[in-house]
């Protein structure tokens, strides 16, 4: 099976200065089916929350692109 990404959303919502650390963690929100959602949160050294993703994924079965010849 072949795992993609359908879609995805980035916020970000509150500027870093050069050389500060970043911390990024991501959790499984849920799975269906072939779909799962995953969120990632991303907070500066001070503990602001300074960008969310969301990614929406996609499982198919065989090859999604076909090789040539």
């Amino acid at each position: 099976m072949v795992t993609f990404a359908q879609n995805a959303t980035i916020s970000f919502l509150s500027k870093v200065e050069l050389g500060e650390t970043l911390v990024a963690e991501a959790r499984k929100a849920g799975v269906a089916g072939r779909a799962g959602v995953y969120d990632v949160r991303v907070t500066a050294e001070d503990g602001r929350v300074v960008a969310v993703f969301q990614g929406l994924s996609r499982t198919a079965g065989g090859k999604v692109i076909e090789e040539e010849e």
